[in-house]
């Protein structure tokens, strides 16, 4: 009897140093609202990342050729393309439902080691609240095109101090106004 009370009582003390770890954890990696630096080559300015698309109004966001900073991401918005089909590399063509958005962007790692991306860290935003996640079809659609950057797929790494240019697709509404790309809490207006 006295061994069951011994294990009993030490499974007990297990557990309540097991939730405790869990929590100490859980708190040191609460990400803290960090700060947004955008700049458009002339001038810098900051600001507090915000959440909810239609809480920011399109105006006051970086749009193409700025570049917004937050935490170890350094991203610049290069291009956009508007199209309807894309004429396919190696898995062949794609008709989008509405109108495919090539999004062309540099990632650039700021920080002190590697940290990943996928495509899943990007979305389009309307200021009513709808969000469009990437086109998987597009993006099958673009692998292997000789035309511009690799289009983002699964998992990008990149290493500290280096960048990246890629291409993410959305298929959206035709004439989809005021989007707003979202990656990570990086947030650009998309020219209409």
């Amino acid at each position: 009897m006295g061994r069951v009370l011994r294990y009993g009582c030490l499974g007990i003390v297990a557990v309540g140093v097991l939730l405790i770890v869990i929590i100490v954890l859980a708190v040191a990696n609460t990400p803290e609202e960090e700060q947004v630096v955008v700049s458009t080559g002339e001038q810098s300015s900051s600001s507090t990342a915000q959440t909810g698309a239609a809480s920011v109004a399109q105006e006051a966001l970086p749009s193409i050729g700025a570049a917004a900073r937050k935490g170890n991401w350094e991203i610049t918005f290069i291009a956009q393309e508007k199209t309807t089909e894309i004429q396919g590399g190696t898995f062949g063509s794609e008709t989008a439902q509405g109108e495919f958005r090539i999004l062309t962007l540099r990632l650039a790692n700021v920080g002190n080691r590697s940290f990943p991306l996928n495509s899943h860290d990007f979305s389009l935003n309307t200021p009513a609240g709808v969000e469009y996640d990437t086109s998987s079809d597009g993006h099958t659609a673009l692998i292997g095109e000789e035309s511009g950057p690799e289009v983002l797929g699964g998992l990008e790494t990149i290493q500290p101090g280096l960048s990246k240019d890629v291409r993410v697709v959305f298929d959206v509404p035709p004439g989809a106004t005021g989007l707003i790309l979202d990656v990570q809490g990086v947030r650009f207006a998309v020219p209409n």
